[in-house]
């Protein structure tokens, strides 16, 4: 199957993300003239403390002792391996980014999922698997970053694809359809491709369901979150106001 599907790959799991870029330098004379590549982190998956060099630590269980008063040590612990882990994975995708900065390229960003370390008053879940899913949950798991860095020779060779990538930066997605970009950007022509699904087509379907697991719908998630949030702070404004009309009337 490996064979089918890449030219040339790594054969080895590393402990540490920097093997990848050491392994991409060793195979790069395999790779041809046109180039996919695909850098698949471990990122911040669990266990944090090995997703980092100890000689790259940052933040300490100090460092939360003011920011993070309702955590235990152990808890700071885990939630500074995890920020330092995040703080690593980003020199790593740095690093990625300067290998095609003075080339004629793309890079895209994007995690498959997000983590819950400690968010707010939720503790530490990692990643839910359950089907039952309500906005928190889809807030902290579900939603993720995702970008597209172009490198200045790209800017100037592909003026017109540059301008799309800008239009598009703040459509709604979901990463289902990435196979869809991938084929456009890569100038492939095949009967599976679909532009309904390119983010870069003018006729993209931005408002097309965002369904999580089968089960749940993301925008219905969010907006009813945030109608609930609009009716809280309304409450919250008419309880001030009424506040200072009291306060007024016993002047």
């Amino acid at each position: 199957m490996s064979k089918q599907m890449f030219d040339s790959r790594n054969d080895t799991l590393r402990p540490l993300d920097s093997g990848l870029l050491k392994d991409y330098k060793r195979i790069k004379p395999e790779i041809g003239e046109h180039e996919f590549t695909i850098f698949h982190l471990l990122g911040q998956h669990v266990s944090y403390r090995q997703r980092y060099p100890s000689n790259q630590r940052h933040f300490w269980v100090s460092t939360y002792d003011d920011l993070r008063q309702d955590l235990n040590g152990k808890q700071k612990r885990i939630l500074s391996d995890y920020d330092n882990a995040t703080l690593y994975n980003d020199s790593i995708v740095d690093q990625i980014v300067k290998l095609y900065q003075r080339r004629d390229a793309v890079v895209i960003y994007m995690p498959d999922h997000g983590e819950e370390c400690y968010e707010g008053n939720r503790g530490f879940i990692c990643r839910n698997h359950s089907s039952a899913i309500d906005y928190d949950l889809a807030h902290y798991e579900f939603e993720i970053p995702f970008w597209i860095y172009c490198s200045q020779k790209y800017i100037s060779t592909h003026r017109d694809i540059y301008r799309q990538i800008r239009k598009a930066r703040n459509k709604r997605y979901m990463t289902d359809a990435l196979p869809h970009l991938l084929l456009y950007l890569a100038g492939i022509e095949t009967p599976t491709y679909n532009a309904k699904y390119n983010i870069l087509s003018p006729d993209y379907d931005e408002m097309r369901p965002r369904i999580l697991k089968n089960t749940a719908d993301y925008d219905k998630l969010r907006d009813a979150e945030m109608a609930k949030q609009k009716r809280l702070q309304e409450a919250e404004e008419a309880m001030k106001g009424k506040k200072k009309a009291k306060a007024r009337k016993n002047k």
